[in-house]
């Protein structure tokens, strides 16, 4: 796992980051990976955790918000996972976020992230292990009908 999260890390920008950010959560088999990239598409923060709910996205707001970028974001983009907004809203309150920051919960603003997904997958993917595209099958349903 530790070689993954190493290989996630290769595009990961310390240093000026953009202002407008972009976060979702992607299921892998071991749980839930949450990604934020900045608007041109490099990786701010990232942070595996086994579920996705209310708490997970808080401690990642907070994780991203220390990471070393060097700037606040004026937006946040997310899926329209429910989890989002009481997680935001906490984080304001709490000051981890800055009162001027909104969260904008649209389908297609995370584009940026779901088109990244097809790179990670293959990354995650342990070299060497069968996947079920490559093992023979020896029977098959077609219909009704078993074929072997």
């Amino acid at each position: 796992m530790r070689d993954a999260a190493g290989s996630l890390m290769t595009n990961a920008v310390p240093l000026m980051a953009g202002t407008s950010y972009c976060i979702d959560a992607m299921y892998v088999k071991v749980g839930t990976l949450y990604r934020a990239l900045d608007k041109d598409g490099n990786t701010i923060e990232f942070m595996l955790r086994s579920k996705r709910d209310i708490i997970a996205a808080k401690c990642f707001l907070k994780k991203m918000m220390w990471a070393d970028h060097r700037r606040l974001p004026f937006s946040i983009s997310v899926d329209k996972h429910a989890s989002y907004p009481d997680a935001f809203s906490c984080s304001q309150r709490e000051k981890i976020i800055p009162f001027d920051c909104r969260l904008r919960r649209t389908k297609y603003l995370t584009n940026i992230v779901e088109q990244d997904h097809r790179f990670i997958r293959r990354r995650w993917r342990e070299p060497g292990s069968a996947s079920a595209h490559s093992t023979p099958r020896s029977r098959h349903w077609k219909g009704s009908r078993l074929y072997t």
